[in-house]
């Protein structure tokens, strides 16, 4: 299966970083899409359904949970949170949004490639369960 990815980062350097730093077909991510705040994040989302979401928390318009709080009831995603604020509070939102790793920036390529992967899992097992029920 190739998953489609969203990267949600205002920072045009940061993001292009991304979207060229990491070797997403390895990743079986097949579609790499980009967002620069929140608003055109949602947007995507809904117009584009990606599979995996990795979002930054401070953007413009709406953070990244916010991005998350207003589409996770509605499109299904696993999500990844990036952020260069290590506070609790912020990984205790992500959670709660059901995000399924918070990773702190500068981004350990590495690190992000497990959490590709924990989110590759976690689609697979809602889609599993999807087609179960």
């Amino acid at each position: 299966m190739s998953y489609k990815l969203l990267i949600v980062e205002d920072e045009a350097i940061i993001r292009r970083g991304l979207v060229y730093s990491m070797d997403w077909h390895a990743l079986d991510c097949g579609e790499i899409l980009e967002a620069a705040d929140g608003r055109e994040a949602v947007e995507i989302i809904k117009t584009e359904k990606p599979d995996i979401v990795i979002a930054d928390i401070n953007i413009p318009f709406l953070d990244g949970l916010e991005v998350l709080e207003a589409t996770r009831d509605h499109f299904d995603y696993s999500a990844i949170i990036l952020t260069g604020y290590p506070e609790f509070e912020y990984a205790q939102r992500a959670v709660k949004v059901g995000a399924v790793r918070f990773l702190l920036k500068p981004v350990d390529f590495d690190e992000l490639a497990e959490a590709i992967e924990d989110a590759k899992e976690s689609r697979r097992r809602r889609l599993a369960y999807s087609e179960y029920r």
